[in-house]
């Protein structure tokens, strides 16, 4: 039988490893039906490990089995949904025109940017999946620019909502944003707007959350990982207790 020390030690090293391969999986520019090939292969391994490490094949509790397998597996899928926007990476200050040549910021200062909510165009993008069929995702984007941008001119970094109406800090002059993870649907919704403006994009154009401070906003989104790193740690430490006093009473 495994100590309680190492059930501990293996099954929170796997949670972290579990929560960050939803996050990972988007910031490789994983997309669409590719994310769900990671998981079927990433996931299962993963939940393996720490269903051995802790229950063990002389522990006869189903429910005990049942119970770990959850608590691994949900982790990726709650990060893969929740964490959408760049955790690590320098937060730089660029004109708009140079924020495509720092690929690796998480966040952006820009020296000349201004969001133009006059130009804001809502989508809506359909979903396609054979569990639940058909579903939308609502979006509002609007292009940030330079004070001299026209629309002859392409645009270099586009601000994205995913949900609608407009918001209303949007209309604030923050001149800041965060990078968002890579996502397909947001490519589409960005794609329909460029359609509708009769504009064009850069290749390597940026898609962020025009929010005050870049920095705030990252920290808030590593403790929403943070928090679900805890919420499933404490879940595998009380199972491990419970199998523990099981094994002595035994």
């Amino acid at each position: 039988m495994p100590s309680l020390i190492r059930v501990l030690a293996l099954g929170l090293a796997c949670i972290v490893v579990m929560t960050l391969v939803g996050p990972m999986t988007r910031l490789l520019g994983v997309q669409g039906g590719l994310v769900v090939v990671v998981m079927i292969f990433a996931v299962p391994p993963l939940a393996w490990v720490g269903l051995i490490a802790f229950v063990g094949v002389a522990d006869r509790r189903a429910w005990l089995a049942i119970l770990s397998i959850l608590v691994m597996i949900t982790p990726p899928f709650l990060s893969l949904r929740l964490i959408d926007t760049s955790l690590l990476g320098p937060v730089v200050r660029t004109s708009v025109a140079d924020a495509p040549n720092a690929p690796w910021a998480s966040g952006f200062r820009f020296t000349d940017g201004r969001l133009r909510a006059d130009l804001a165009r809502e989508e809506t993008i359909e979903i396609r999946t054979r569990r639940s069929g058909t579903g939308y995702m609502h979006f509002v984007v609007a292009p940030v620019v330079a004070s001299d941008w026209d629309t002859m001119q392409p645009v270099h970094v586009w601000a994205v909502n995913r949900s609608r109406p407009m918001r209303e800090d949007w209309r604030e002059p923050f001149a800041a944003g965060v990078r968002l993870l890579p996502d397909i649907t947001d490519d589409d919704a960005v794609h329909r707007a460029e359609g509708k403006l009769g504009v064009t994009s850069s290749p390597d154009r940026v898609l962020i959350q025009w929010i005050e401070d870049p920095l705030d906003a990252r920290r808030a989104v590593w403790l929403r990982l943070l928090g679900i790193m805890a919420a499933a740690s404490a879940c595998w430490t009380l199972l491990a207790l419970v199998a523990e006093t099981g094994r002595v009473r035994q």
